[in-house]
């Protein structure tokens, strides 16, 4: 039963307990609790269906202060299009962009952490956010 779910699968070999898309309490440690990949690695999150969306929020493993070289795509139609690079994703990191259709996201390690190769995600959210005109 999906129960409102958004996410139809992920392309990665993930338990529940690593997944970035669980809501259970969050326990970290060695090679557990958390989705990850080697630097060329991507984390794809297909969606259900097409939505129009506005936000994506990442939270990278934040029990020290090291940062994430990142590239996050949105994919509509197969189009990949980049809405956030960086070197210094960290802890949470939101990512607006324009509103926009999306099938999928990904997230791609382009350069690992400023401790290791890896790309280490507790959770992903995404959402349409209204803007407000001020």
């Amino acid at each position: 039963m999906n129960r409102g779910g958004l996410i139809s699968r992920s392309q990665i070999s993930i338990s529940n307990t690593d997944s970035c898309l669980r809501d259970n309490a969050y326990i970290v440690y060695g090679n557990f609790g958390y989705t990850g990949g080697l630097i060329g690695a991507s984390i794809i999150i297909d969606l259900q269906q097409t939505y129009e969306l506005n936000t994506f929020k990442i939270w990278f493993y934040d029990l020290d202060d090291r940062l994430y070289t990142i590239r996050v795509y949105v994919i509509y139609n197969n189009i990949e299009k980049i809405i956030y690079q960086s070197s210094h994703g960290q802890s949470i990191t939101t990512i607006t962009f324009p509103d926009q259709q999306v099938k999928k996201f990904k997230i791609l390690n382009v350069n690992g952490n400023t401790y290791n190769i890896g790309l280490n995600v507790l959770k992903v959210e995404a959402y349409f956010r209204i803007q407000k005109n001020v």
